[in-house]
């Protein structure tokens, strides 16, 4: 019997697409958080067994700050939370 695609009739393993986890958000001017808050979402979408829930996505995000203009934005609710 001729086959159409022999290379379709080899099993192969389902791969699982990655997501790289986000740059750190500095609160530049010239960075916009929204493109900041996509790469949070995507990478939280790509690796749902991480997470119990959203607390944790917000802890992760908060971790992925630095600079002067949200670190203290970050220390306050990991205050307030007891992260």
């Amino acid at each position: 019997m001729l086959e159409f695609m022999p290379g379709l009739s080899t099993s192969q393993r389902p791969t699982k697409n990655t997501a790289e986890p986000p740059y750190c958000f500095q609160g530049e001017d010239n960075l916009d958080v929204r493109n900041w808050l996509t790469a949070c979402e995507d990478y939280f979408n790509h690796n749902p067994t991480q997470w119990e829930n959203h607390l944790h996505h917000i802890v992760f995000a908060l971790e992925k700050t630095k600079g002067n203009t949200v670190v203290p934005v970050s220390e306050k609710y990991h205050k307030s939370w007891g992260v």
